[in-house]
């Protein structure tokens, strides 16, 4: 938006009292006004005088534009720019926030936290006791923005902005609802042995079936789930929904007896008190052998969760450590004991063709699995490319939209279908 070189409004005839104020405001300087005064021109400055109404709206849009309330940066000062059309504000706030505006937060919100308080103390020595109400006001209201933090930054640093916590908020209650009124169902992708190509096993993968939004993939919900300790209620139902669906299977299609059930477990999950025995419940209850459930775990549940896993273990549940490669884990934590089995991560896979240092990692993970008698996963195998180089340097077992898409539960009613 082009800038324009008007004046601001006349209040006709309070210069005088401007002057005065200047003299009298106890500040040091040649001028004797205060650098915060300064923003507020007075007629000696060559600028007409700015009415109280003007100096009030002109902090709370200044606190407005600052707040980081705008999509982009540059929308603050065109909502500056627009009220200024309007006499509603004076040309010099747009200078002033156009300058201060890539300044520090604290410095920033500083800045008009002062300048509201310059308002309010000229506005009650002149006797505007309405103007210097609503001055205190627009203090008050700055500083409980300062608290709750007044720039983009801090809102960053706390996690967001107030109307992010609430969206937050109100997506957290959201998810407790679809929890309770059971909007959520699994899909199964097969995991399958690159030897003779047969499927061995089942990753259950949850889906969310939201009202209005339609089927939600894990990415849209999950993390919010693990940030809000919905994770374990939600994590929960699918271990036991899906050995629920295992024990159906088995019941209908005798050849589904041997396949494994994996599921993706959390650091939370891993920490719950009474979970080796509840676990062991649910596999008694389903008549499933706790070989045929293998939990998938992240890199972090093996360094803070070790214990429960070994316990785990120890009940005869396969650990398979996922998304290999791409953390922190160490020779020592796979050799442990609780694991019994790696995923490689699919970044490497898909990109093991055209990189050679993805395609170092790839056989390196091999390689250390055969060393320490571990099974590994090739996850997001979708080109057959991919699907032979795994085969030729001895991966045990593969899964991606190569050999099949996830489907719904209901799909297996037809038996298992996938790509050779």
């Amino acid at each position: 938006m082009a800038e324009s070189r008007r004046n601001g409004p006349s209040d006709g005839g309070g210069g005088g009292a401007r002057r005065d104020l200047s003299r009298e405001d106890g500040t040091s300087g040649g001028s004797g006004r205060s650098w915060a005064g300064a923003l507020l021109p007075d007629a000696g400055s060559g600028h007409q005088e700015t009415p109280p109404r003007v100096l009030a709206i002109s902090v709370l849009a200044l606190l407005v534009a600052s707040t980081g309330a705008f999509s982009r940066p540059a929308a603050g000062e065109e909502f500056l720019g627009f009220l200024w059309t309007l006499a509603l504000v004076p040309p010099f706030l747009l200078s002033f926030y156009r300058g201060w505006r890539g300044a520090s937060m604290a410095l920033g919100a500083g800045m008009v936290a002062l300048v509201a308080a310059e308002v309010a103390g000229r506005l009650a020595l002149v006797g505007s006791v309405d103007w210097a109400v609503v001055a205190v006001a627009t203090v008050g209201l700055v500083v409980v923005s300062l608290g709750a933090g007044v720039s983009s930054e801090l809102f960053h640093r706390l996690g967001g902005s107030p109307m992010e916590a609430g969206q937050r908020r109100v997506r957290r209650t959201e998810l407790e609802r679809a929890i309770g009124e059971g909007e959520f169902t699994l899909y199964y992708q097969p995991i399958v042995d690159f030897e003779d190509r047969k499927v061995r096993g089942l990753e259950a993968l949850v889906r969310w079936k939201h009202p209005s939004r339609g089927l939600l993939r894990p990415d849209e919900f999950v993390a919010l789930a693990e940030s809000t300790g919905l994770i374990v209620p939600l994590g929960n139902w699918v271990l036991e929904e899906a050995l629920r669906h295992h024990g159906r299977w088995k019941d209908r299609f005798p050849g589904t007896s041997d396949l494994f059930l994996s599921v993706n477990f959390t650091t939370r999950q891993c920490l719950q008190a009474g979970l080796r025995e509840r676990i062991r419940d649910l596999l008694a209850e389903h008549e499933v052998p706790p070989g045929g459930l293998h939990l998938e775990v992240t890199e972090g549940a093996v360094v803070e969760a070790g214990a429960a896993l070994r316990r785990l273990n120890g009940l005869g549940v396969g650990i398979v450590l996922d998304d290999f490669g791409k953390g922190f884990s160490s020779l020592s934590q796979l050799s442990q004991g609780e694991v019994e089995g790696v995923k490689i991560d699919g970044a490497f896979v898909q990109r093991m063709e055209e990189d050679p240092a993805d395609r170092a990692v790839v056989e390196s993970i091999l390689a250390m699995a055969r060393a320490l008698d571990l099974t590994v996963t090739a996850e997001g195998v979708e080109e057959r490319e991919q699907f032979e180089d795994l085969r030729e340097l001895g991966c045990h077992l593969g899964q991606g939209y190569f050999f099949a898409e996830p489907f719904p539960v209901t799909a297996l009613d037809g038996g298992l279908a996938i790509r050779t």
